[in-house]
């Protein structure tokens, strides 16, 4: 009987290693053949500043790591992607930030996280999208984010795609407040 939330047993209840295991997974997890502990996360950033044309949906990729507890992004190969490890099926926390420039007033930004797209906006499936509005002030810098949980499976990847509809191109404005991509394993 595996135990999920804390338990008060009764005296001669035999605890297995299999249950032991399930109550402190979360707490201090060691996969197999791995030196990480903890659970799997990663927070991967960019600075880009390139410019964004109205209308289109854009992949964004991710030149670096504020952490990554198992290797679930690269730096150098499909810098997109947030991938499962192997053997780390389960929920999910996502998270996504984008920051533009500002743009005329009642003008909008969305974000999107897609499972599996092979870089397209029509491929994979859609998790999660959110919009809000371009800030029409200067001063102010616009900023997308996406929040949600969702069950992935081991090799399953995310991406993050981002548009706007200011009627001409907009600058991303990364150099100001870097862009996030992070992902963190809930429960399995």
């Amino acid at each position: 009987m595996p135990y999920t939330d804390l338990t008060t047993l009764s005296s001669g209840a035999t605890v297995y290693a299999v249950d032991w295991n399930d109550l402190v997974d979360g707490v201090n997890r060691v996969n197999s053949g791995s030196t990480s502990v903890g659970r799997p996360a990663v927070m991967a950033s960019d600075t880009s500043t390139s410019t964004l044309s109205t209308g289109t949906w854009t992949l964004l990729t991710f030149a670096s790591e504020e952490f990554d507890t198992q290797g679930l992004h690269s730096t150098t190969t499909n810098t997109s992607r947030l991938t499962v490890p192997s053997g780390e099926s389960g929920l999910y926390q996502l998270h996504g930030m984008v920051t533009l420039d500002y743009s005329t007033s009642g003008k909008t930004v969305s974000v999107q996280i897609r499972k599996n797209a092979s870089g397209s906006v029509s491929g994979g499936t859609l998790i999660g999208q959110a919009t809000t509005m371009l800030s029409d002030n200067s001063l102010i810098i616009s900023a997308a984010t996406i929040n949600t949980l969702v069950r992935l499976a081991s090799s399953d990847y995310v991406e993050l795609f981002v548009s706007q509809n200011s009627g001409s191109s907009l600058a991303l404005a990364g150099g100001t407040l870097a862009h996030r991509f992070g992902m963190i394993w809930q429960t399995s």
